[in-house]
């Protein structure tokens, strides 16, 4: 049985899991359709029908997942550039002045 793939950028290994606990935690109102639902029914009181509500409200759900992963991606990059800068410090002392002539 072959594996799934890997994701390949920060952005695909926060997204995915920002799905996955938003999916199963457990009081009603974090989960995914408790959102959801309270989406619609905003939405619904606003004026929208069913249909279009629950769209609206999982696209919403959808962006707001997209947002923290980009966040989150972003945090962890520039962590790494940081960590990468720190590291070159001592690098850079290596180097050997070059002499005048």
């Amino acid at each position: 049985m072959a594996s799934p793939p890997q994701p390949r950028c920060w952005y695909a290994v926060h997204r995915c899991i920002r799905t996955i606990s938003l999916a199963i935690s457990p009081p009603a109102h974090t989960t995914a359709s408790g959102v959801v639902a309270g989406l619609e029914a905003k939405l619904s009181q606003s004026g929208f029908d069913a249909w279009t509500a629950h769209h609206m409200a999982v696209g919403a759900m959808y962006r707001m997942v997209e947002q923290q992963a980009s966040l989150l991606a972003y945090s962890d990059s520039f962590s790494l550039l940081g960590w990468l800068a720190l590291l070159a410090i001592p690098l850079a002392m290596l180097f050997q002045r070059v002499p005048k002539r």
